[in-house]
């Protein structure tokens, strides 16, 4: 099934200071008083700021160029066996604010689902975390990748993987089911398996 644009659900909403921050600078607030009776003494060094998280991301195995990769390459014609399925259709499309070179591996027959791979060359993963989203982020590790598991608050029709491919680049790996409704967890373990494969194949593209 092709991916449509749906920029309405899609892109990021404005979202209040994270907490770390706001705790910061009421830690730096609160140190520029004195305390009676101690005759002025120097004020209390601030706590650092909280670890962002590509400070707790994996290393990548190596880093891969995304830029000029047809992404109809990304999975080979025996990925596409295994992954059963028979149709490439490229298209740029609008996800999370972004447009997106992709290309949908879809069946050509009934029960009908696709793969969405997309290469992002733009923005890496923290993109997905910046700023608040209307997406629910899990952690996960793909083939030795830090990647993110989302789908679209309040959506049960897609699982999506994202991977940190590079500095500011990603792979990302959709699993989307037309005709037979699964549950979150068979979505997401076949969105997991197309991205490993897509990996797999990226790595010969460089």
């Amino acid at each position: 099934m092709k991916f449509k644009q749906r920029s309405e659900t899609r892109v990021f909403s404005r979202v209040s200071l994270p907490l770390a921050a706001v705790v910061v600078a009421l830690a730096v607030a609160g140190c520029t008083q004195q305390v009676p009776g101690t005759g002025g003494g120097s004020s209390e060094t601030p706590p650092p700021a909280s670890t962002s998280s590509s400070a707790n991301r994996p290393d990548r195995p190596e880093a891969l160029k995304v830029d000029g990769i047809d992404a109809c390459k990304v999975l080979t014609p025996e990925q596409m066996q295994t992954l059963k399925v028979q149709r490439t259709v490229p298209e740029t499309n609008k996800i999370i604010g972004l447009d997106i070179p992709l290309c949908n591996f879809a069946t050509a027959s009934a029960p009908r689902f696709s793969y969405g791979v997309g290469l992002v060359g733009s923005k890496g993963i923290d993109y997905l975390r910046s700023g608040g989203s209307n997406l629910d982020i899990n952690d996960d590790e793909v083939s030795g990748y830090a990647a993110l598991q989302t789908n679209l608050t309040g959506v049960t029709t897609e699982c999506v993987y994202w991977l940190d491919v590079a500095d500011g680049k990603m792979l990302m790996v959709e699993y989307r089911p037309a005709t037979e409704k699964e549950s979150r967890e068979q979505m997401c373990q076949k969105a997991k398996q197309g991205a490993e494969s897509a990996l797999k194949t990226l790595k010969t593209l460089q």
